[in-house]
């Protein structure tokens, strides 16, 4: 743990009810922690985008071709040989 908090939290503690905090030390604290273990605090990146994203590509077949190949490998059982299956008719336009 960033050494950053433990100030952060001793000097947020150790204010009294009519003291106003001192907004810009707080705020510097946390750049600094930031620094330190090379963390962009501006780059609108944030934990839980970055799994939604994992989440997204690994259930989008295009972005993902291995659950995309397996789609197309299931049930195609079409008797006329042309298969129903969207994945597959996709697979195959795109190999012709």
């Amino acid at each position: 743990m960033p050494v950053q908090f433990l100030e952060y939290m001793n000097y947020v503690t150790g204010l009294t009810f009519e003291e106003a905090p001192d907004f810009g030390r707080l705020k510097q604290l946390i750049v600094d922690a930031a620094d330190e273990s090379r963390i962009d605090l501006f780059d609108n990146v944030f934990d839980w985008s970055i799994k939604l994203t994992k989440r997204k590509i690994s259930s989008n077949p295009i972005a993902n071709p291995d659950s995309f190949l397996h789609m197309a490998k299931d049930n195609d059982n079409s008797p006329s040989g042309m298969s129903s299956n969207p994945a597959r008719r996709l697979l195959r336009e795109k190999k012709a």
